[in-house]
């Protein structure tokens, strides 16, 4: 809990220097990168502040062996995949080259098949 406190904290901190440096020089406005790395890092933070605590505290209300081994075994994955979703939410190139990647059109099955010791490819 103290690492989260912590962590909402330096971010806070974080933002309100860039701010201030970014005045200093004359530029007032922010490239979007930038704004969303420090969305990203606060909202990464805030979200840890909420559910970690909550990962130790809501068991202690749970009586049912099935509802905690529930939440002992789903709940913590799911901090740290979130934790995930918001680094694609946020980060624009990492979205662009899965979309590159797996995107639609851009898969293509490759069948090979070998008769008579002659090897015929067709792309479909």
């Amino acid at each position: 809990m103290t690492m989260c406190i912590f962590n909402v904290i330096v971010d806070s901190i974080t933002i309100w220097k860039v701010r201030k440096v970014r005045s200093s020089q004359g530029k007032t406005k922010f490239q979007k990168k930038e704004i969303d790395f420090l969305k990203q890092s606060f909202g990464q933070a805030f979200f840890l502040l909420i559910a970690v605590p909550s990962y130790y505290f809501i068991p202690l209300y749970l009586s049912n062996p099935l509802s905690l081994f529930v939440m002992g075994t789903l709940f913590w994955p799911s901090i740290h995949s979130f934790d995930g979703v918001l680094t694609l939410y946020f980060n624009m190139e990492i979205r662009k080259t899965i979309k590159r990647k797996f995107g639609r059109g851009t898969v293509s099955v490759n069948n090979s098949v070998i008769i008579g010791g002659k090897s015929s490819t067709r792309m479909f």
